[in-house]
């Protein structure tokens, strides 16, 4: 989870309390990407029926993700802005898998949790029919640790997943590998700036 680039405001009503006038058997919610480990933000950061192929690009589909506690799965965090930043909605993309094949995602590239502790993640899906808003069916992530920036162990590799759908235009923050480098013993200034342009373009020919 990256640092948020605004604070969410939204609360939402659980879902458990809404009618359901859809069958919800027809659509099934899959988490291609579980949450493994968070640094928290507090506030002063910024956080940053039909042919298949017609959901893919319905734009009356729209996703939320909520907090909750790994002991209490049936209900949400209440205060959601207290708990949650950054982006926790989240509209239908269109993308290319990495099978090259189409499919339907939900992406929260941009979302923060601003309490240590450990959560899951409730993703619901809704749909707008004409005037209403109908929930269709939702999803937990894995539990997972919030830390302190102390005791954060540090940000994984972007997977190939993320890399593929910021290819096609998803703005999600992209991390590189680390790479540690070498103390060279220093010759010369010549040949120091020399190594330094050999790392350069080796650099742009692996990326």
């Amino acid at each position: 989870m990256s640092k948020s680039s605004v604070l969410n405001t939204y609360n939402f009503v659980s879902t458990f309390n809404l009618p359901r006038t859809i069958d919800s058997e027809h659509y099934q919610l899959i988490i291609r990407q579980q949450p493994k480990q968070a640094r928290l933000c507090n506030s002063k950061e910024r956080g940053y029926r039909e042919d298949a192929q017609n959901f893919l690009q319905s734009p009356y589909y729209f996703m939320c993700a909520n907090l909750v506690y790994p002991g209490d799965d049936n209900e949400n965090i209440t205060n959601s802005s207290k708990y949650l930043a950054g982006t926790v909605v989240s509209s239908l993309h269109k993308l290319k898998d990495i099978d090259n094949t189409d499919g339907g995602f939900f992406v929260f590239g941009d979302i923060s949790v601003r309490i240590e502790g450990r959560y899951r993640l409730r993703f619901s899906l809704f749909e707008i029919i004409r005037e209403e808003v109908i929930h269709v069916q939702s999803i937990l992530s894995d539990v997972f640790t919030v830390y302190s920036p102390k005791t954060f162990p540090g940000m994984s590799e972007s997977t190939f997943l993320s890399r593929s759908f910021s290819d096609q235009g998803v703005r999600i923050r992209i991390r590189k590998e680390h790479r540690i480098q070498m103390k060279r013993p220093q010759s010369s200034r010549h040949s120091d700036i020399a190594d330094c342009e050999d790392d350069i373009v080796n650099n742009d020919n692996n990326e």
